[in-house]
């Protein structure tokens, strides 16, 4: 048996790979939406409309801090 008999063939992508590029995609779209979505309340309200959505956020990223230290 040779080296290049027991080595995987890399080349063509994976199912794995298909789902974490998709993943990535969602993620990355769902970011950008996110700020657009920031940027018009600030558009369309001003200065609170800047400010009041990451005041509503911190119970989100606190609730996200407590499952990312229990490992969750």
């Amino acid at each position: 048996m040779t080296l290049t008999e027991t080595t995987a063939d890399s080349g063509a992508p994976t199912a794995v790979d298909e789902t974490e590029a998709r993943q990535a995609r969602t993620t990355l779209i769902a970011v950008i939406l996110g700020i657009v979505a920031w940027g018009l309340c600030f558009a369309v309200w001003g200065l609170p409309g800047l400010y009041l959505p990451a005041v509503a956020l911190v119970p989100v990223v606190f609730g996200s801090f407590i499952l990312i230290c229990t490992g969750r």
